[in-house]
C-alpha cells in the first residue's frame, strides 16, 4: 500500500468514509514518506550552520564588510532573526529595508514581523 494508491481511493469515497477505514493507515504512510524528506544533521552541524548567517547580519550592522545586501535579503535576515528571538537585530535591520525593491507580499510580512520585534526588544 503506498500514499498514491490511497489517494487514488480516496477519490472513490467521501473523506469521512475515507477517514474511516483508511485514515490511520495512510497518516502512517503520509508521516514516513514527509520523514523522508528529513535531513540528517547534528547538533554541531545545526549550531556552525546557525552562526554563520548571524555573524554576517551582526557584521553588517556593525559595517563590517563591503557589501550592502539588497532589501530582500534584509527582509529575509529580519524573518531569520525573529525566528531566533534575535529581536534587537530584526528591529535595527528594519529600517535599512526599501519598498520599491522588495515584492509587495515581502514587504508587507515583514513590515508585520519589525513592530513585533521592537516591542520584543
Amino acid at each position: 500500500m503506498t500514499v498514491e494508491m490511497l489517494e487514488l481511493t480516496r477519490q472513490s469515497m467521501s473523506a469521512g468514509q475515507f477517514r474511516q477505514v483508511w485514515g490511520p493507515i495512510y497518516d502512517q504512510l503520509l508521516a514516513e514518506k514527509r520523514a523522508r524528506a528529513i535531513t540528517p544533521i547534528s547538533d554541531k552541524q545545526l549550531l556552525l550552520a546557525a552562526c554563520q548567517p548571524v555573524r554576517c547580519i551582526q557584521d553588517n550592522l556593525q559595517g563590517r564588510g563591503n557589501d550592502a545586501p539588497k532589501s530582500e535579503e534584509l527582509c529575509d535576515w529580519i524573518h531569520f532573526c525573529y525566528t531566533l528571538d534575535l529581536y534587537r537585530e530584526a528591529a535595527a535591520l528594519w529600517q535599512y529595508v526599501h519598498q520599491d525593491e522588495v515584492n509587495a507580499w515581502q514587504y508587507e510580512r515583514t513590515k508585520k514581523v519589525a513592530p513585533v520585534c521592537r516591542a520584543k526588544i
